[in-house]
């Protein structure tokens, strides 16, 4: 199944508070693989693109090389899911991948995605969040385009309270961020200016303190409601108009 111009991502809510460390163009290479399944599948595709169809389906320029290393990591990295039966479900994103070794822009690329996440990405009618491939692929870091999911999902309550510990350990973080100071500086301060800027969000935060020590973070989600592109009409229709097809 070769890429097409689908822009809009759906996934079960489980997926968004899973554990997994990928980087930025491994996210943007899986959403890109996720927006291509239709809503009537049954089963996982093979998808089968170039390197300049990725390139044009994300806006921007992407060496062969890293796309190799986006491919393996998706293979070899572990997803940690905890599904509404409070079940643990340890898995990898994609079990097949297939490429021919010249050097061109031409190179094909086969992609698989784990029939372990069935139950995620396939036949979903419920409990499931929506977002686009555009905003998702503009943000820099992986932190970014995780957190920017967590924000989609809450959008419609517009405020939630998610416990700084938990939200260490399902992005990943490295030791060196687990001192607050520093993962509030280079994770939450840079996440929320870079989606403030690139997508239809507004996000601010306030701290929740027990004591001297932040144990929570309050976020606060609002809709740019003065951007023609990203506004809740327009949104809504974009959205309903997939979920026919």
């Amino acid at each position: 199944m070769n890429f097409s111009n689908r822009n809009i991502i759906k996934h079960d809510y489980s997926l968004t508070f899973s554990k997994y460390k990928l980087s930025a163009l491994s996210i943007d290479l899986l959403m890109s693989l996720i927006s291509e399944i239709n809503n009537e599948d049954k089963e996982f595709n093979i998808y089968e693109f170039k390197l300049s169809d990725l390139e044009k389906k994300l806006n921007k320029k992407i060496e062969k090389k890293y796309l190799i290393n986006a491919a393996r990591e998706l293979r070899n990295t572990e997803i940690i899911i905890t599904n509404e039966d409070q079940e643990t479900i340890i898995t990898s994103w994609v079990t097949t991948i297939i490429f021919n070794s010249d050097n061109s822009k031409s190179t094909i690329f086969k992609l698989k995605i784990d029939n372990d996440l069935k139950p995620y990405l396939l036949q979903l009618k419920n409990n499931f969040v929506l977002y686009y491939l555009n905003e998702i692929s503009s943000l820099q870091s992986e932190y970014t385009k995780r957190i920017y999911t967590l924000f989609r999902q809450k959008a419609k309550i517009k405020k939630f309270k998610i416990n700084v510990e938990y939200l260490m350990n399902i992005l990943c973080v490295p030791e060196s961020y687990n001192q607050y100071k520093i993962f509030k500086s280079r994770v939450i301060n840079n996440s929320i200016k870079n989606i403030n800027e690139k997508t239809s969000l507004d996000v601010s935060f306030k701290e929740v303190k027990n004591g001297r020590k932040v144990i929570e973070l309050e976020f606060f989600i609002k809709e740019k409601k003065n951007n023609k592109k990203f506004n809740n009409k327009n949104g809504v229709k974009a959205l309903n108009n997939w979920l026919e097809k």
